[in-house]
């Protein structure tokens, strides 16, 4: 009985392992953008890991950063102009929509901080259009 359950176990655990080869995924979708590289700068505590990514279509990319341990990540963009920071929870995948003319504005969802700011972006959208 104890050797069918450890095996049991064993199975499960080896099923949970499989799937995602990536920690934490990023995707961006960004109208009006103009030059088509993006880069991404993934903090933790006193290190820091960056990352150039072209997009695939225009305004289009995926970053996917395999090193765990990341709290957040800032996407620069329009020729390091414009950025927007997302703050990251492993297994959950980061979408950032929005104009890129407006980085105030744009949307970051997936993750609890970031739906709560996004969330909060949307009620303060008329102040924060009149600031940018």
């Amino acid at each position: 009985m104890i050797k069918k359950l450890a095996l049991i176990i064993g199975f499960i655990i080896c099923l949970s392992s499989c799937g995602k080869d990536y920690v934490y995924r990023i995707e961006g979708e960004l109208s009006n953008l103009e030059d088509q590289t993006v880069y991404a700068v993934f903090e933790k505590d006193n290190y820091k890991v960056v990352d150039t990514v072209a997009c695939t279509k225009p305004g289009q990319f995926q970053i996917d950063q395999h090193e765990a341990g990341f709290h957040c990540v800032t996407i620069f963009f329009a020729d390091k102009e414009h950025w927007v920071t997302a703050y990251l929870e492993p297994g959950e995948t980061v979408k950032i929509t929005g104009d890129a003319n407006s980085p105030l504005l744009l949307q970051v969802k997936g993750g609890r901080t970031n739906d709560k700011l996004t969330a909060f972006k949307k009620k303060k959208r008329r102040f924060l259009e009149s600031i940018t």
